[in-house]
């Protein structure tokens, strides 16, 4: 009897701790089962939110230091720095579906320019070294398919 007693008090102080905290229960076995992206993106909804608050505050903390750090180089004369040019971004380390973000780039692909496409895409890209690789790519098939036709002359015996 006091081992179903100790097994409910374990029991509910879990389910409290995780009611309280705002934080789902990944070891619960009704958590994940067969459930999609979409529903789990659902359950994790508070958790994220949480998240974003969190966020904020380190956003504007990190702003305030910059400020007071850019305020001393001024008076040290060390240059003109400003701190509203610096971009602060945060990525969250959460599994993404990347076949379903790239159909929703290709069907935008009419409506919406190349660089916007990519920001939407949740991969690290620069954004010269990929043009330049394209560039690179495009000059060189180009290449290879004049190279193919000369030699394709060339073995008929044909000079071109």
């Amino acid at each position: 009897q006091n081992d179903a007693v100790s097994e409910n008090l374990k029991e509910r102080l879990n389910h409290d701790i995780h009611r309280f905290s705002a934080c789902p229960d990944m070891s619960d076995e009704n958590f994940a089962g067969n459930a999609s992206g979409v529903a789990l993106r659902y359950k994790l909804l508070q958790f994220e939110n949480t998240a974003a608050m969190k966020e904020r505050e380190f956003k504007r903390g990190l702003q305030r230091r910059l400020e007071l750090l850019c305020n001393i180089w001024g008076v040290l004369a060390q240059g003109g720095h400003d701190w509203r040019d610096v971009q602060i971004s945060f990525k969250r380390a959460l599994p993404q579906n990347l076949l379903e973000l790239s159909q929703v780039v290709s069907n935008l692909s009419d409506v919406l320019s190349d660089e916007t496409k990519r920001s939407i895409l949740p991969l690290d890209i620069d954004e010269e070294t990929e043009k330049q690789r394209l560039e690179a790519e495009n000059e060189g098939s180009i290449f290879d398919l004049h190279e193919r036709r000369t030699t394709e002359v060339k073995a008929d015996g044909v000079q071109v």
